[in-house]
């Protein structure tokens, strides 16, 4: 897998201090995010978020409910 490490961004979403934030994206590899753990001189992946799951994290819940709310009472919504 290849990928960059780009220091400074996001820095609203910093890990544990033990902890790194491996971002990865590429011409055909979807955005995500690596949570990896340094343990017994082996890097662990802790987590993997794709844009995706970036996104509805970022995103208010109360902001999908809303949207489930106008979907289900739509004229045109399939019941």
């Amino acid at each position: 897998m290849s990928g960059r490490l780009l220091p400074g961004r996001r820095q609203n979403r910093q890990p544990p201090p033990d902890n790194l934030l491996h971002m990865v994206s590429g011409r055909d590899v979807e955005y995500q995010e690596l949570t990896l753990q340094f343990n017994d001189l082996v890097w662990e992946l802790v987590e993997r978020k794709n844009s995706e799951d970036i996104h509805q994290a970022e995103l208010p819940k109360f902001l999908f409910r809303v949207v489930d709310f106008i979907w289900i009472t739509s004229p045109r919504s399939p019941r």
